[in-house]
């Protein structure tokens, strides 16, 4: 099972400045835990949480599944299962 791992990045910064990691096993119960900004983020992003605890069930399924830019805060912020 995957861990879903949430990045913010400040523009031209390659070291992320809040990670925030959630074992695949609890995120169903977890989604509670995501701080606003990124729950914010993965709603504007059409990022279903019900359905990223399913994908993190699946072995096959790893890497970044999506990265969010917003310009007018210059942050990048990066969805991951890993």
């Amino acid at each position: 099972m995957s861990n879903l791992k949430i990045r913010v990045f400040t523009a031209g910064r390659s070291e992320p400045d809040t990670t925030v990691t959630i074992p695949g096993l609890v995120l169903k119960f977890a989604s509670k835990l995501i701080p606003h900004e990124a729950r914010t983020a993965l709603l504007e992003g059409g990022i279903d949480l019900e359905e990223l605890s399913k994908l993190a069930t699946n072995p096959e399924i790893s890497g970044t599944l999506v990265e969010i830019e917003d310009h007018r805060k210059h942050e990048t912020i990066v969805i991951s299962l890993e």
